[in-house]
């Protein structure tokens, strides 16, 4: 029997992992698992802008929102095996599923697998957005999954910035375990 009876969930900052002018974001993850196997993930962010003139071109110019596209990043393990899923998610409803044997070993599109439920939610300076990934057929396991992720945005005026939980290797590397969550 399982020591996982009920859900498991975790929430965490999200740091830059790239130089980006945009320091003035906070960002956020959580994620609950359940042995139904369904996995909810949350990607939280918020821009703070200290300059009036960014909040005027903003509202005033060719942008209502300060966040225009994002792309998440869900890195999926079985506990103490080498094979792992990594999911992309757009925020223009497009998603990717590959499969890997081992660290970055055999790498191989999935297609027959249960689309995510993607909700992203963006307003003058928030985006939130809440995925829901079904595990069911290919992680039937009764431990929490292990669970790397990141997220890379674009913002109105074209700048990019890439975000995950604290590395624990100085180059960032998010097929790596070691940066994987583990419960």
């Amino acid at each position: 029997m399982s020591r996982y009876t009920e859900r498991i969930s975790r929430v965490s900052k999200l740091f830059l992992v790239n130089y980006s002018p945009n320091t003035n974001i906070k960002a956020n993850f959580a994620y609950k698992w359940d042995l139904t196997q369904l996995l909810e993930l949350n990607y939280s962010f918020r821009y703070f802008a200290q300059s009036p003139s960014i909040k005027e071109s903003m509202t005033l110019g060719t942008a209502s929102n300060y966040f225009i596209q994002a792309r998440f990043y869900v890195y999926i393990s079985f506990p103490s095996q080498p094979r792992y899923w990594e999911f992309i998610i757009d925020s223009i409803d497009k998603y990717s599923v590959y499969s890997y044997s081992n660290y970055l070993k055999d790498k191989k599109i999935i297609t027959d697998i249960k689309p995510p439920k993607i909700l992203i939610k963006s307003f003058q300076n928030t985006l939130n957005s809440d995925i829901k990934i079904s595990l069911k057929p290919f992680y039937e396991f009764d431990q929490p999954p292990l669970l790397g992720i990141a997220a890379r945005l674009r913002n109105f005026n074209d700048t990019s910035s890439l975000w995950a939980p604290k590395l624990t290797i100085k180059k960032f590397d998010f097929h790596n375990r070691i940066n994987f969550f583990q419960d």
